[in-house]
């Protein structure tokens, strides 16, 4: 799965590595959709009688690219964390440069610390889950191999 972006990266010599590619996309992506996010609320009253809907679509948006990692790397626990904290760590820093537009952002949304803590639980959960989830398949299947493999008893015949 590609996304859009990638091969313009990698034209520009940008690495191949693909928990970076996905993540710096993904942390882009985070921040232009939090940038439009603030954008709307804050430089278009036109919008404030919908606040409810465009900040329910804001929140729909922004969660689906948070899983961009997730789909790329469902079954690679390790991956996923790098490129969400990667993403997260590319967005925590477009954060604090809105805090710097929109002065009064910590104050009415969050701190800095808690976005960065919002990001590194929901990534490593995430990651978390995935690696139990897959240890638990792991461990069920080879049960079921090595059920299946073991040579059947045989009756045991009564005493003469």
């Amino acid at each position: 799965m590609k996304l859009p972006g990638e091969d313009l990266l990698q034209a520009a010599g940008a690495p191949r590595e693909p928990v970076l590619i996905v993540g710096a996309l993904t942390g882009i992506l985070l921040s232009g959709v939090m940038a439009g996010a603030l954008f709307a609320a804050n430089r278009m009253p036109q919008f404030e009688h919908w606040a409810l809907e465009r900040n329910a679509l804001s929140i729909g948006v922004f969660s689906l690219v948070m899983m961009i990692p997730v789909f790329r790397f469902r079954r690679a626990p390790r991956k996923l964390l790098a490129c969400g904290m990667l993403a997260w760590t590319i967005f925590l820093l477009s954060y604090l440069a809105a805090g710097i537009l929109f002065t009064q952002l910590y104050r009415v949304l969050r701190t800095p610390f808690e976005v960065l803590v919002d990001g590194a639980l929901a990534y490593g959960l995430l990651a978390a889950g995935m690696w139990i989830s897959g240890m638990i398949f792991l461990a069920r299947r080879h049960h079921h191999r090595r059920r299946s493999s073991e040579p059947r008893p045989h009756a045991i015949r009564a005493g003469r």
